[in-house]
């Protein structure tokens, strides 16, 4: 049955009401200029495919229990690693597959998980998120004035999962490299790595074939460079590293990640002509 309500979901938001269409549109044509037209289309009628999914699975979570079978975990040794620092664990990536089910699965393996999230826009997409993350058991952390909790929860020796494909706005983050264009991007979890001495771990998610069962990659730890005396450059530096691996993993699997996003919204105040037209 959920094939067939993915499905449908899918081919109601492309085909009839054009969910986003016009910005999935652009993202693709900007991202991989190198396609034809029919394997843009293959890969636009995947993504929503992909996101038909996702739907489903997050309309049927709350008061759900998740099939902890779904989830496939590799590279827990890493975490395990990382977390005998005793500092806590910074674990960045993006929106890939349903990101909100792989908190349950570090649940089940004894980890405590915290988000730090925006703000969902309305009551009801609030109340509906709350919903999610309480069954998942993912502690969510405000983003708004976080930084005290987040140490807080570092302090604990606890994993936060750190979103880095977002778009921020040009007072809370730098330009940098991302695809064929720059993008704003929240430097904090650098910063705070640095200063409390905590691993950043890249995951990558990723669904099989199936769109049932799920991969959870967790890499090795990014050791933060310093090829500059000066501080900003060596922020500007890391935060490339991290817009990269998110790059990499979106080229390998272009259909899993959320391409309705406006990643390249916010723009640096002398720029003539933004990569991407979103009006």
């Amino acid at each position: 049955m959920q094939k067939i309500y993915a499905s449908a979901i899918s081919f109601f938001l492309q085909s009839i009401i054009h969910f986003r269409l016009s910005v999935i549109q652009k993202h693709v044509d900007f991202c991989f200029p190198e396609k034809t037209a029919a394997e843009k289309a293959q890969l636009i009628k995947k993504i929503y495919k992909h996101f038909g999914f996702l739907l489903v699975e997050l309309i049927s979570l709350p008061g759900k229990e998740l099939d902890a079978s779904r989830i496939i975990i590799h590279g827990e040794e890493n975490l395990q690693k990382a977390i005998a620092k005793g500092n806590g664990v910074f674990v960045m990536g993006g929106h890939f597959a349903n990101w909100e089910f792989f908190a349950k699965a570090f649940l089940d393996r004894g980890y405590i998980v915290s988000a730090v999230s925006k703000k969902v826009k309305g009551k009801a997409g609030q109340t509906f998120l709350k919903l999610i993350r309480e069954s998942t058991g993912t502690i969510t952390i405000p983003k708004k004035n976080s930084i005290r909790t987040i140490l807080k929860t570092l302090k604990k020796n606890q994993v936060i999962c750190m979103m880095m494909d977002q778009n921020m706005i040009t007072s809370e983050g730098v330009f940098v490299d991302f695809f064929n264009g720059s993008c704003c991007t929240s430097p904090g979890m650098l910063v705070l790595a640095k200063r409390q001495e905590t691993a950043i771990l890249p995951i990558r998610a990723y669904r099989d074939e199936d769109h049932y069962h799920m991969h959870l990659e967790i890499l090795p730890e990014m050791k933060l460079e310093y090829p500059s005396d000066d501080k900003d450059e060596n922020i500007l530096h890391n935060l490339k590293r991290c817009n990269k691996f998110i790059e990499e993993a979106i080229i390998a699997y272009p259909d899993q990640w959320i391409w309705m996003h406006k990643r390249w919204k916010s723009r640096p105040e002398n720029e003539k002509v933004p990569p991407i037209n979103y009006k």
